[in-house]
């Protein structure tokens, strides 16, 4: 009987853990206006979120109000000659990143992740981007955490990276929230 109820203790922690992201991620503003890469004690009286480089960099911008989608493509990718490719460990990579981001996720200093910018552009192939957005929606389902990914208008539009490749079979994962080029 005790087994039985620490099962269904555990269970409700849970539930609980999973709706108190739902309402924090549902609480944000509606429209994003952010920075990367920019001091966020500057922009944080005009803006309402910001793009973390690090897990650092988004306790800096919660000290001032600001929510993060925290950048997670060096857990992913690396670039070999005329390609940008998933890092063979990038699983583990991956799991021990969200591992640590977990809990600024629950406490509000992240909102969600960004995947990375232009990185099909930068001669990622496209199937390797919806292999990692993928992955971060089976850890954190719909509704849990933000996931965006920006891309340059080439590969959209006309099927070509900046390698050369032609033929890019580009199209935006289903996986993410937030799309944008």
């Amino acid at each position: 009987r005790t087994s039985r109820m620490i099962g269904q203790a555990r269970t409700l922690v849970a539930l609980l853990a999973g709706l108190a992201c739902i309402v924090h991620v549902a609480a944000l503003p509606g429209k994003f206006f952010g920075y990367y890469s920019a001091d966020p004690a500057a922009t944080a009286s005009y803006s309402n979120t910001y793009q973390a480089g690090s897990l650092g960099d988004a306790l800096a911008a919660h000290a001032l109000g600001l929510p993060s989608l925290l950048l997670v493509f060096d857990a992913f990718f690396t670039s070999v000659p005329q390609r940008m490719i998933l890092w063979p460990d990038w699983q583990q990579r991956w799991d021990a990143l969200a591992q640590q981001a977990d809990p600024f996720l629950h406490n509000g200093t992240i909102a969600g992740f960004n995947l990375g910018d232009e990185l099909v552009w930068n001669c990622l192939a496209p199937s390797n981007l919806t292999i990692v957005a993928d992955a971060v929606r089976a850890r954190y389902p719909r509704g849990t955490a933000i996931i965006w990914y920006n891309e340059a208008a080439g590969p959209v539009s006309t099927g070509v990276d900046y390698c050369g490749h032609t033929g890019l079979d580009f199209s935006i994962p289903q996986s993410l929230d937030w799309f944008s080029t």
